[in-house]
């Protein structure tokens, strides 16, 4: 019998040419829970240039856990609390989900991001119990993959955060599975359209082709965008702010790798030249991309 899919499959994953480097982003995404793996392989994030650019979408409270799985990474609370230091097994829980920054080396993490019944102290970063680091790696392949029935995801998710002391509360498969919330076959669509859009950002890609990708009509594509990246949590307005999202971040990240020539970095996200990047940089506010770089190798302490 063919499992009913519970949850979007949303991959991001951008491989650079010219680097030895490796952005992705895999979720299971319903609109009240999220199990995400998140790979940050030869590289830098430091989300506190990144919102520089593009401030993240307040959206409704939610928790989140995080597993690191190898590199390092620091956290840093909005409410000017203590930091938090990661090494591989660390565990922390974020109250919300959008109340710190963090900086990620050369880093994977799982994560899993819920709606709670209620939310604890803004702006803490509370530490949990250490993972078992084979099991959660683990659970983070079979995210990145997608092909563990969503039902059986959801339980081994659950399982591993509550067992380093998540606050769940009732969230359980079965909740899952009961609740509404399902993909639609255009929700899936659209996943693959973005997959395809992030893959390729020296693309000459256009609101319309996107449009095509996915099955919808220029009149269908606003609305229908609005409501996809408002029910499963994603940084983005519109087409456009979704591909200028991604070329900025990812060509602040690939900065962080330090013999990679500007120009190949504006090459690899679609812009014509490095004065061309420049400008882009300058469009939201950022100094040039040779001074960002040594921005980010400033803020390494």
């Amino acid at each position: 019998m063919r499992e009913t899919r519970l949850a979007l499959h949303q991959v991001l994953r951008f491989i650079p040419r010219h680097a030895r480097a490796v952005v992705e982003i895999v979720s299971k995404k319903r609109p009240e829970v999220i199990v995400r793996r998140t790979r940050y392989a030869g590289a830098v994030v430091d989300e506190r240039v990144l919102t520089r650019a593009f401030a993240w979408i307040p959206r409704s409270p939610a928790l989140q856990a995080i597993v690191l799985l190898e590199g390092s990474a620091r956290l840093w609370p909005h409410d000017g609390g203590a930091d938090a230091r990661m090494v591989p097994g660390d565990a922390v829980l974020l109250t919300p989900s959008d109340a710190s920054m963090g900086r990620f080396e050369d880093a994977t993490y799982l994560d899993l991001e819920w709606l709670p019944d209620a939310l604890p102290r803004k702006g803490a970063i509370e530490r949990l119990a250490r993972v078992d680091l084979e099991r959660a790696s683990r659970l983070g392949e079979e995210v990145a993959t997608g092909a563990t029935a969503d039902r059986t995801l959801f339980e081994q998710a659950f399982a591993l955060f509550r067992a380093i002391g998540a606050p769940l509360g009732g969230l359980s498969a079965a909740t899952v599975e009961r609740a509404p919330g399902r993909p639609s076959a255009q929700d899936i669509a659209i996943a693959q359209a973005i997959t395809a859009q992030v893959a390729d950002l020296r693309s000459s890609a256009t609101a319309l082709s996107f449009g095509e990708h996915a099955g919808m009509s220029p009149r269908q594509l606003q609305r229908i965008l609005a409501s996809y990246f408002e029910r499963y949590r994603m940084n983005a307005t519109n087409w456009r702010d979704m591909r200028n999202r991604y070329r900025i971040h990812i060509a602040i990240t690939l900065l962080s790798i330090p013999d990679l020539p500007i120009a190949t970095i504006a090459d690899e996200v679609g812009y014509a030249s490095p004065a061309a990047l420049a400008r882009a940089f300058a469009d939201r506010g950022l100094p040039t991309p040779g001074e960002m770089r040594a921005e980010i190798a400033r803020m390494a302490g």
